[in-house]
């Protein structure tokens, strides 16, 4: 894996190729980190100095979506079954010294995970359809004390039919707003993606915003 300065070229990274594909990664926002998932771990490595910081060993089940907070200081995963392609736990590690401090179960197919700019919320958005009718949804957690603070339903459009696909979730720079994208195939009335917005204050109740 590698890893080069976009406005010069230079190359600042480079981990010898490991046998195995690694699918998910993620940088903190300032550059200086990078996390990966592969082989059962996630690494994480300072891109400056070219070593390992952390690595997070058997973290409960195979390894999809990543989250690096701003900082570098935690990190977030969707964790599930081995061989399943279903995360359904969120976790989030201290990357001081490998802790974890987040552990939410029952999330089932977890599709993308984002701290907002100062660290303290992570949300995490899951789409499925069941029997029951619960579609998922972006749920808002306070990182340090695991807790959900805001639930925003799952957008119109979204079924059984047509399940979203490359989800992106973003906080606005001021963490004021949450934004999702989904790629969602000839979902009727919404062509081929769709954008959200919604308000993140926890005390807002979620609204949308234009």
């Amino acid at each position: 894996m590698r890893v080069w300065d976009a406005a010069s070229g230079k190359q600042l990274l480079d981990v010898p190729e490991p046998w195995y594909m690694p699918l998910f990664l993620s940088f903190s926002a300032d550059g200086s980190r990078v996390a990966w998932a592969g082989q059962g771990n996630v690494h994480v490595w300072d891109v400056d100095a070219a070593r390992e910081v952390r690595t997070i060993s058997d973290p409960g089940g195979d390894v999809g979506p990543l989250a690096l907070s701003a900082d570098g200081g935690r990190l977030a995963a969707a964790v599930g079954p081995a061989l399943s392609s279903v995360f359904d736990e969120v976790k989030v590690w201290d990357m001081a010294d490998g802790r974890e401090v987040m552990d939410a179960k029952s999330q089932r197919s977890v599709q993308d995970l984002a701290f907002n700019p100062d660290g303290s919320r992570l949300a995490s958005f899951r789409w499925q359809h069941d029997a029951e009718g619960d579609r998922g949804g972006v749920t808002i957690w306070d990182a340090a004390a695991g807790l959900p603070v805001l639930r925003l339903g799952v957008p119109e459009g979204y079924g059984a039919a047509f399940p979203a696909f490359a989800s992106k979730l973003r906080f606005q720079p001021d963490g004021g707003r949450l934004f999702l994208f989904n790629q969602i195939p000839h979902a009727p009335g919404r062509g081929d993606a769709a954008y959200e917005v919604w308000d993140a204050t926890p005390t807002a109740g979620g609204g949308p915003r234009p």
